[in-house]
């Protein structure tokens, strides 16, 4: 039985959007990969695991990254899954395929010196480029998600509680994170103009690309810090919170983690502090390995 695969398609990022309730953007990029990468020549009714494997041949082939192939393939079970349900295909051979297992790389971190540096930008008497000043607090001491800093209202802030409302992050739950009093000054200042409902940190709403250029900018040009994206802040105070010994739960619920299995990738990264500082003490030690012992080798 032929089918149309354009029309396919097009019904199932309906079913995405409207049913399902999926963004704009995510059907869009859903509806490109499916258009890109499947040979419409292909029949469905007898589309196997080997048909499958083929694609991911030529992701292999692109150079696409582990993390990029998983997606593709999520996707593609996604959309297979739907056809499923309509009885167009008897199974979805892309659930048979196994994700591409990546090391997860450690997060970078800020030194003690740009920490330092960002403090004395942010916490300067110039009100210049005061919203983006606050956005960087939140993420460096609260460990903010950007996208989360970006949907923070002015309602969301109470200042008496020395608190803010993180509303509906990554996983789809709300919660409170405790305020420095250093940083209300600079959050009273940008709510001062705002009414209640409106965005603390984008009054002119920019496109989510524009602030992270002015991000970018304002670490490059004002404080000398090259190639640091949002996320890194967020790991920064992930790191120095474990190392001072505050739990790991209590670090996860600060994030908004939903496992702590994703917290405890800081362990590895306080674990690699703590034997760079150990090194660093070993070298001073004035008890230095005698030279003639060095080229010394052991016989098991």
């Amino acid at each position: 039985m032929g089918f149309d695969f354009e029309s396919l398609v097009d019904e199932y990022i309906s079913y995405l959007h409207f049913i399902k309730g999926f963004s704009p953007s995510y059907c869009y990029t859903s509806k490109y990969i499916l258009r890109s990468w499947f040979d419409v020549t292909c029949d469905l009714d007898n589309f196997d695991v080997d048909n499958a494997l083929d694609i991911v041949d030529m992701w292999f082939d692109s150079k696409l990254s582990d993390s990029t192939i998983n997606n593709y393939i999520s996707k593609f079970s996604s959309f297979f899954s739907f056809l499923a349900k309509k009885n167009i295909v008897q199974s979805n051979p892309w659930k048979r395929l196994k994700r591409r297992n990546r090391d997860k790389k450690l997060p970078g971190i800020l030194s003690f010196q740009q920490i330092k540096s960002i403090y004395n930008f942010c916490w300067s008497d110039s009100e210049q480029d005061a919203e983006i000043k606050g956005m960087i607090l939140m993420l460096l001491n609260y460990g903010l998600r950007f996208s989360e800093v970006l949907n923070i209202q002015k309602r969301d802030l109470d200042c008496s509680a020395m608190s803010i409302k993180i509303r509906a992050g990554k996983g789809n739950k709300d919660r409170i994170v405790p305020l420095l009093e250093e940083d209300i000054f600079w959050l009273k200042k940008i709510s001062l103009s705002k009414r209640k409902d409106d965005l603390l940190f984008n009054s002119h709403n920019l496109s989510k690309a524009t602030i992270r250029r002015r991000f970018a900018f304002a670490l490059t040009n004002h404080i000398g810090i090259y190639n640091c994206n949002p996320h890194k802040l967020r790991h920064t105070i992930a790191t120095i919170l474990l190392n001072n010994g505050v739990s790991i739960v209590t670090i996860a619920t600060l994030l908004g983690h939903k496992s702590i299995k994703t917290t405890q990738l800081y362990t590895h990264l306080s674990l690699s502090t703590l034997q760079a500082t150990y090194k660093a003490a070993l070298q001073r030690n004035t008890c230095q390995i005698p030279s003639s012992k060095k080229n010394l080798s052991i016989e098991v």
